[in-house]
């Protein structure tokens, strides 16, 4: 009986620590965030936090096309748009937002398509140009004009950005027009070129 109990004791003190190990992923690695939208999500492309001391003149190829890589593929959430209707009077509008983003051969730029609904019913859908500015890291996108409607051209700011390969939240800014917009993941586009 001795014996037993001074192998319990002893298996109690070996147990001890194990009962304190964690298994969570590190909370800074973007690729394995299960914190949900908002918890270590910011991910600098040059290979260090994101500390937005970037050099703007930057031309690491390699980098960019990560980023393009990132990007690319099925988003859907939500986009605050505010904007100057035509009477010069500022409004808002919350939309739920489908945005697809397919990479083309030379990996930093690309097309897509953005499908704007309140409610059930669609508001817009606008086919769109994007690439990843080299020398700013800014993402920008170009929508089509069409039938009376001018192309007009949109910017997400690196500094104002958060993307991973689950969530893409930040501001677009133009010309009397800021959205802004978080997005979470669906699908990736097929890649065009590898």
């Amino acid at each position: 009986m001795k014996t037993m109990k001074h192998l319990l004791a002893v298996l109690a003190i070996v147990a001890l620590p194990v009962a304190f190990t964690a298994c969570d992923d590190d909370p800074w690695d973007p690729w394995n965030n299960h914190y949900g939208p908002g918890y270590g999500r910011d991910y600098d492309y040059r290979g260090h936090g994101n500390n937005n001391s970037h050099n703007n003149g930057n031309s690491d190829g390699i980098d960019i096309v990560a980023m393009a890589q990132t990007l690319r593929g099925h988003w859907t959430g939500t986009t605050v748009a505010k904007f100057y209707d035509e009477n010069g009077i500022l409004k808002k509008e919350t939309y739920s937002t489908g945005i697809e983003f397919d990479q083309t051969d030379d990996n930093i730029s690309g097309r897509g398509l953005q499908n704007d609904y309140i409610g059930d019913e669609l508001k817009y859908s606008r086919r769109f140009s994007w690439y990843i500015d080299s020398k700013t890291w800014d993402i920008v996108i170009t929508y089509d004009g069409g039938e009376g409607i001018p192309a007009y051209q949109m910017i997400i700011s690196y500094d104002d950005l958060s993307l991973d390969n689950r969530t893409f939240i930040g501001t677009m800014v133009g010309e009397g027009e800021t959205d802004d917009f978080e997005y979470e993941r669906v699908t990736y586009a097929k890649k065009v070129f590898e």
